[in-house]
């Protein structure tokens, strides 16, 4: 079967106790989604200020070997405040993290670039706490006291919260999304295929398939950032899904 992309809507970025996609963040100053044919460049310039490449590497204590397995994880992100960071729920981050922020047996550091691939920070995991973890999307919180703009960029100035449970989407409705060439981050115009309200969170098939490793770039509508979008495949003889 072939690959689709999937955007998936956000799940309460300040209401983090509320179920999924009960809120949605709006920004202070919006921008209307520009015409398909002109007019990109300022909104499109808002978003690239507001994305970052990030690298997960996890270090696991393996005993048998006295060794350490590496694994890491590669994908986008959007920054809000200057101190929280929306992407997809598919790193290498270990569940401790958000109940102490230590595991003897487990040392993690988020590597932070810029859209055009040069390296901005490296910060330990601990450093942050998971403001939120749902199926689709995580928000990491900087708590950390050496840097100010830990991932170089204020973001995304979100003032307050739009609350709702409706889903603003129809096949034909046209967003931006967060791509890449492999070395470098860019924004894609492209359509709404279908809408899949009844999903938890509900999530939305894009026309567009970008490079493998785009996994968690931000989706924009109408000036607001309402998603992440992350590649479905499924394996020919297995019945489970591939990330």
């Amino acid at each position: 079967m072939g690959n689709k992309w999937w955007a998936w809507l956000l799940a309460s970025v300040w209401l983090w106790a509320a179920a999924a996609c009960s809120a949605l963040p709006k920004q202070a100053a919006e921008s209307p989604t520009p015409p398909a044919n002109d007019g990109h460049q300022p909104a499109e310039q808002l978003m690239l200020e507001a994305t970052v490449r990030l690298a997960v590497e996890t270090w696991l204590v393996n005993d048998r070997e006295k060794g350490y397995t590496i694994l890491k994880s590669e994908g986008h992100g959007t920054v809000v405040n200057g101190r929280f960071l929306i992407t997809h729920n598919h790193h290498t981050i270990p569940l401790s993290l958000s109940e102490t922020g230590v595991d003897p047996d487990i040392y993690s550091r988020l590597f932070v670039f810029d859209t055009a691939g040069e390296l901005v920070n490296i910060l330990p995991l601990t450093d942050f706490q998971i403001a939120l973890r749902e199926p689709q999307t995580l928000l990491l919180a900087y708590e950390g006291e050496k840097s100010d703009t830990p991932f170089g960029t204020d973001g995304l100035s979100v003032a307050q919260v739009q609350e709702g449970t409706a889903v603003p989407f129809e096949p034909g409705s046209q967003i931006a999304q967060i791509d890449w060439d492999g070395s470098s981050s860019h924004v894609v115009w492209t359509e709404v295929t279908a809408v899949y309200p009844q999903h938890n969170p509900p999530c939305l098939e894009l026309a567009n398939q970008p490079l493998f490793g785009a996994s968690g770039g931000g989706v924009f509508w109408q000036g607001r950032h309402v998603g992440n979008t992350w590649l479905k495949g499924r394996l020919l003889h297995w019945s489970h899904t591939v990330y």
